[in-house]
């Protein structure tokens, strides 16, 4: 039983260093790909046009200049609850069909819920 323990102690520690290590490496790519540079003559140009373009209304936030052809939706929190239920998905196939069935009704709610915000986004 002492030896069951461990090795589920093992499992665990072993999951717990394969997210990080996961996470760590999200992280460093993001950051990797923040100082990847675009050819200066793109760069002159997209800094030109967000000069050029002044916000709509004096209300508008500083920190939101954004070309007047580019579309952002707006933030939600969907991604975040897929992410999660993908990972309990995932942490259910190593431990129990508890977690699995759990990660598959948020995988399936988030689904649902980033669908019909988009859907009223474009309507």
């Amino acid at each position: 039983m002492v030896q069951e323990r461990s090795g589920r102690l093992a499992d665990l520690a072993e999951i717990v260093a394969g997210a990080l290590l996961l996470l760590t490496g999200g992280v460093i790519f993001r950051a990797l790909a923040r100082r990847v540079a675009e050819s200066p003559a793109e760069a002159r140009l997209e800094t030109a046009a967000v000069i050029e373009t002044p916000p709509a209304d004096a209300a508008a936030s500083q920190h939101e200049v954004v070309a007047p052809d580019v579309h952002l939706p707006s933030p939600t929190v969907w991604p975040a609850v897929l992410g999660l239920g993908v990972a309990l998905l995932l942490f259910g196939i190593a431990t129990g069909l508890v977690f699995s069935a759990l990660g598959a009704l948020l995988i399936i709610a988030a689904l649902g819920g980033w669908i019909r915000e988009m859907r009223h986004e474009h309507a």
